[in-house]
């Protein structure tokens, strides 16, 4: 799959989407997700609602933008884009107000065969991974109950999960290691026991065993503020930095950056470097950059931005633009 979408890099961008679309969903076909798992999935594709009736389901399953996921009695004259879901009896939708897509069809095709694959595994008591559920902000307690011996925990016992991209080596056992639908593309969420990590990876805080979405919540944070220099970044360092995950990414102050960085590459890096030196020519050695240079670049943003960066209180501010920013633009 990975070959085929280098082939069709040159093509047109729908079909590249249409690839993208199939490989999503495969992987999660793959790791034997839930029903809800997959509405999530092509809620974030479509960026609208989508849901599922089936014969399994009592009246069927819906997920709203937000990822949360609820039972729901619409059916398929509803007037929203369906397809049926061949060999159950049931049909997928999307909810999407005014024309359809050009990739609707795809994402109908796709949840639809991936939700009867995910059927059959049910009739044959297959169920939802134990990690999918603990770390299911919106599965039950019960659920969650029956799920933490699974895993070799106890309810009262904590834990930390890490956070790394789909295509990434799992950080633990198969059963420890599930892949799931994000709003920055597919990962992989893995407990961690301390084990050494390769590549990039968010390790979120350590959280009791039935709360683990808190913990699954700030390891996809730290993974958004990784960087080459900094593969793995643990949730736990972040401190009140955490907090910026729930901020609104589109302030002022990110707009301007995320423009200026688009014509001047330079912008973030040299931001990042003053922030960590503590001084221009601090930067300049981090940078590898004459002091002339990176004065030049500063006085640069300073206006652009409407602020002087090199105060105590501008390299704050700009710190905090361009960790929103990071979180703003991540994807995997």
């Amino acid at each position: 799959m990975h070959y085929l979408e280098g082939m069709l890099s040159t093509l047109d961008p729908a079909v590249r989407e249409s690839v993208k679309i199939i490989s999503y969903f495969d992987a999660l076909v793959s790791e034997g997700v839930g029903v809800d798992a997959l509405l999530r999935a092509a809620a974030l594709l479509s960026g609208c609602p989508a849901g599922a009736i089936t014969r399994s389901e009592s009246g069927g399953r819906r997920v709203d933008i937000g990822g949360i996921a609820s039972s729901t009695q619409v059916h398929a004259d509803s007037g929203w884009a369906s397809k049926n879901i061949s060999g159950e009896d049931g049909v997928v939708w999307i909810e999407r107000a005014g024309p359809a897509h050009v990739n609707d069809e795809m994402i109908l095709e796709r949840l639809g065969l991936a939700i009867q694959i995910t059927c059959e595994r049910t009739v044959r008591r297959r169920p939802r991974p134990a990690l999918e559920v603990l770390v299911d902000a919106f599965a039950t307690r019960e659920e969650k109950e029956s799920m933490v011996s699974v895993l070799g925990m106890r309810p009262t016992e904590t834990g930390r999960v890490v956070a790394s991209p789909a295509l990434a080596r799992p950080a633990s056992d198969g059963k420890r290691s599930v892949v799931l639908p994000t709003d920055v593309g597919l990962l992989r969420v893995a407990l961690y026991r301390g084990q050494e990590l390769e590549g990039q990876a968010g390790i979120g805080i350590e959280s009791l065993a039935l709360e683990l979405a808190t913990s699954w919540r700030t390891a996809i944070i730290a993974l958004k503020l990784t960087t080459p220099a900094r593969p793995v970044v643990n949730a736990a360092e972040l401190g009140v930095l955490l907090q910026l995950g729930r901020l609104e990414p589109d302030d002022a102050d990110v707009v301007a950056l995320e423009q200026v960085n688009e014509i001047s590459a330079w912008a973030v890096p040299t931001l990042e470097a003053l922030a960590e030196g503590g001084s221009v020519r601090a930067a300049s050695l981090i940078l590898h950059r004459h002091p002339s240079t990176v004065h030049a670049r500063l006085d640069s943003l300073s206006t652009t931005l409407g602020f002087d960066v090199r105060t105590p209180q501008g390299r704050l501010r700009a710190t905090i633009a361009v960790t929103l920013l990071r979180m703003k633009s991540a994807s995997f």
